[in-house]
């Protein structure tokens, strides 16, 4: 990833990281995401506190296993946690995990927390669609959604804005009364995301939402049908619509990515680096590493001061040295600087 000079720059005018109370104890990471990232962090955070010391599992296990169990301080995690996830923290310890976005996810880069895209067949005269259009199409009526554990009926809505042809969103001729076909992930960190943020946490789908699993992932089955199976269809659908990352199109004639609109704006903007980068595109994702606020004595408050290291412009440059993630925007990192306080 060659990052833009803006990007770069908008790194050099984060705040520095500014050393607290020296530290001396050992932190645990656990959970793989992020493991390209961990050394450079530790590393960085060492040439302030020369005395840390880091003890690290990078298993393929969910990041927010270790924390909740003890077996660490920090979990890292390339996705939102479940429901089930926010259930067995609660249980056991009483209170939320607090998710710390420390990245932006990749652009085009398998594995990478990918932001998610969608496509439509090239012969498809429309220029972009809003999120709520997206929720229009994708979801379904709903009397909520959660919120961590808890259930929000703000997020409700009725079937009146329901989207399920492509004359609904302005389309004339052959396109007015033609079905919409959705196509998207199996349930999945990709279906959460989009859930959290399009859905405001529910979970109903358009009931003619074709589901794929990820090519080559541990999700794929014999005779499983794929995100391959899934753009293949694509290109040959007229009335398709596809959530895919952008490198699921790769090889693939006949399929475009839409611009989009963020909640309440009609800026529409395309999926590229400069849009991940500021973080305009909606569906960019983050990179987490989930602690537990609640937690108190030594190794807590070195927890927090090696998050405030990763969100420092000192932090932030190691991801320009990774070269797959982006750097968080200021507004974004200031944000998640503040659940430290």
């Amino acid at each position: 990833m060659e990052y833009s000079e803006e990007t770069v720059q908008a790194v050099e005018e984060l705040p520095p990281y500014v050393p607290g109370a020296p530290f001396s104890g050992v932190l645990r990471h656990f959970g793989v995401s992020l493991a390209d990232m961990v050394p450079r962090w530790e590393d960085g955070f060492r040439k302030f506190h020369p005395e840390a010391r880091f003890e690290d599992d990078l298993c393929k296990a969910s990041g927010i296993i270790g924390v909740m169990t003890g077996v660490a301080e920090l979990g890292a995690s390339g996705r939102e946690s479940v429901l089930t996830e926010f259930l067995s923290f609660g249980e056991k310890l009483k209170r939320m995990p607090a998710e710390i976005a420390v990245a932006t996810g990749a652009l085009d880069v398998a594995g990478g927390s990918y932001g998610l895209a969608a496509f439509v067949h090239e012969s498809n005269p429309i220029a972009g669609l809003t999120v709520d259009q997206l929720d229009g199409i994708f979801g379904a009526e709903r009397t909520g959604g959660f919120r961590e554990i808890r259930w929000n009926p703000t997020a409700a809505r009725g079937a009146e804005k329901d989207i399920r042809t492509w004359g609904q969103l302005g389309l004339e001729g052959h396109w007015a009364d033609a079905p919409i076909q959705t196509y998207g992930f199996a349930q999945t960190g990709m279906t959460t995301f989009f859930e959290r943020e399009v859905f405001g946490g529910g979970r109903k789908w358009n009931p003619n939402y074709r589901e794929y699993v990820e090519a080559g992932s541990k999700q794929q089955a014999p005779g499983a049908l794929t995100t391959k199976d899934m753009m293949a269809a694509l290109s040959e659908n007229p009335y398709g619509i596809a959530l895919a990352g952008l490198y699921h199109a790769d090889g693939i004639e006949h399929v475009r990515p839409l611009h989009l609109a963020p909640h309440g704006s009609d800026a529409f903007y395309a999926p590229d680096a400069d849009s991940f980068a500021t973080r305009k595109y909606p569906l960019a994702r983050n990179v987490y590493l989930v602690i537990d606020p609640g937690a108190e004595g030594p190794q807590a408050e070195g927890t927090r001061e090696y998050l405030r290291y990763v969100l420092s412009r000192d932090g932030q440059r190691a991801i320009l040295d990774q070269g797959v993630y982006f750097p968080l925007p200021q507004e974004i990192l200031l944000r998640e600087r503040a659940k430290l306080s």
